[in-house]
């Protein structure tokens, strides 16, 4: 059987090479429209690497161009592997990647609403691997008020080479400023965020936990400078303590077991107030025992 051909490295990337070097299978472009096959992109000097197996963005209205539909693949991957990495990498601050996230920032504010979806996710970090069989995300102006409206799903999660709760299925729907685009390339001043609804999946051997919530949060440059407040319901919560005191998640499951004590509950729901400021979380006003950074 002969083998596939390996990934063609894109010669005119819309990032430096220096901060993310993107590959592909097959890619196309269009008005409005970018879809590649086989996407992989890899941050150089890093074990770092996110391979797509299918990716398509499609803005309906055409307010993107080509050059931007293509942009924001590569920004929507920068974001992925920062988030790997925990910080957006060395490379990444330059002017490039700043006039790409501000061109982006400026087209949906005028109108564009994009749709971006990946399909067979592979996320790696040294030994760790992150897996999905869909994610999808569409950004959009949000009804006048000068904000950014993002919802986002993630389905069929997985992870090997870590022991630890994991959710399986995700969503989320929140508003942010025009310039939280921009900070994808590095962030510069604090971003407020709403966050209007999130919804989560955790597999449990006893039933499924469910998180849904709600809340505000201020992302600074610094994280001791962040802070957030929010709404959180839990269902079926000892079966997530379960699953964090079998994958040896010793904080985790003390914090939870905590919470547990002083949540409200409601039948198989027990829900929160939380409050995160100066490095503390506070669940009812309780300080948990946990670690953030």
């Amino acid at each position: 059987m002969q083998a596939a051909p390996a990934p063609v490295v894109d010669a005119t990337p819309p990032l430096p090479t220096s901060c993310l070097q993107i590959a592909t299978d097959s890619a196309q472009s269009g008005e409005g429209a970018f879809d590649a096959t086989q996407y992989i992109a890899t941050v150089p000097g890093t074990d770092i690497r996110l391979t797509i197996s299918r990716l398509d963005v499609d803005d309906p209205g055409h307010h993107l161009s080509a050059s931007d539909a293509r942009g924001l693949a590569a920004l929507a991957a920068l974001g992925a592997v920062s988030a790997a990495g925990g910080r957006t990498p060395a490379g990444c601050q330059d002017a490039t990647t700043s006039a790409l996230a501000h061109t982006l920032s400026s087209d949906v504010a005028a109108g564009a609403a994009p749709h971006i979806v990946w399909r067979g996710v592979a996320l790696q970090h040294g030994a760790h691997t992150m897996t999905a069989t869909e994610i999808a995300a569409n950004v959009r102006p949000d009804d006048g008020s000068g904000l950014l409206r993002l919802t986002a799903t993630a389905n069929g999660v997985a992870e090997t080479g870590a022991d630890r709760v994991i959710p399986s299925q995700a969503s989320v729907d929140l508003s942010a400023p025009a310039s939280a685009i921009a900070s994808i390339g590095g962030l510069s001043t604090p971003i407020p965020v709403t966050v209007r609804a999130l919804h989560v999946t955790v597999p449990a051997p006893s039933g499924d936990v469910t998180l849904e919530g709600n809340g505000r949060a201020t992302v600074a440059p610094d994280p001791h400078d962040t802070n957030a407040d929010g709404r959180v319901t839990v269902t079926n919560l000892p079966a997530l303590i379960d699953v964090a005191r079998h994958s040896g998640q010793s904080m985790l499951t003390t914090a939870m077991s905590v919470g547990q004590l002083v949540g409200h509950r409601s039948g198989d729901q027990t829900s929160w107030d939380i409050k995160y400021a100066d490095d503390l979380i506070l669940i009812n006003n309780i300080p948990l025992p946990l670690s953030v950074h």
